[in-house]
This record gives C-alpha cells, structure tokens and sequence, in this order.
C-alpha cells in the first residue's frame, strides 16, 4: 500500500499539537506552578521547546524548513507566557521565556547544520 508523503509530514504536527494543548490545558492548573524546581522547571523548557522545534522541522517540507519552525516554535514560546499571565496561582517567568528560546535557538541552529551538510 503506497504511503502518501502528505501523510508522514501530518504525523508530528499533530503530535505538536497534542504538546501545545497539553501545555495549556495542564498548565492552566495553579498545582503546575511548583510541580518542578529550579533547574528541573527550566530543563522542562528546554526540553518541550527542543522537542516542538524538532517536530515542528518535521512537519514543514521545503529548503528552509528549519526557519519556519524555529518562527512557529517562538510564536509557541510566546503564546504560553502571555496565557500564563491571564492565569489564577500562574505568572508569566521571563527565565522560562529565556530558555524556551535557548532551547528554540539551539535547536534551529543544529537544523540549520544539518541540512547545510545534507544538501
């Protein structure tokens, strides 16, 4: 059975979709403030935002791919921080927007390599 392409790309958009949703329905919970301490909490970031960039990269086909998602992945970055201010027991963190988008960079800069060296 041939597999259509458009099918493997939807894959993990839909997985970021289930990240992004979990990240604000599950964090609209005032107890999800101090689930984890510093450092873990920024770990947490830095390892969500990684992982949604890389999904994000997966997704979107094309030569510059890794720029779409690293933009995509800061709108996330974003959107989360903003919601969180309009959240009872919540704050917005400036240092969880920080590594959120060390995490982004990083990320983007390793795809940005990677395909430098494929093509």
């Amino acid at each position: 059975m041939p597999t259509d392409s458009r099918l493997l790309y939807m894959k993990p958009a839909l997985a970021i979709c289930f990240i992004v949703v979990g990240l604000l329905v599950g964090g609209a919970r005032p107890e999800m403030s101090n689930l984890l301490k510093m450092p873990y909490d920024k770990l947490a970031h830095f390892t969500a935002y990684s992982l949604i960039t890389l999904l994000l990269w997966f997704s979107f086909s094309g030569r510059n791919n890794y720029f779409a998602a690293v933009s995509v992945s800061v709108l996330i970055a974003m959107s989360d921080e903003i919601y969180q201010l309009f959240l009872p027991g919540r704050e917005a963190d400036p240092i969880d927007f920080v590594s959120d988008l060390t995490a982004i960079g990083l990320t983007g800069l390793c795809l940005y390599r990677y395909q430098a060296i494929r093509q």
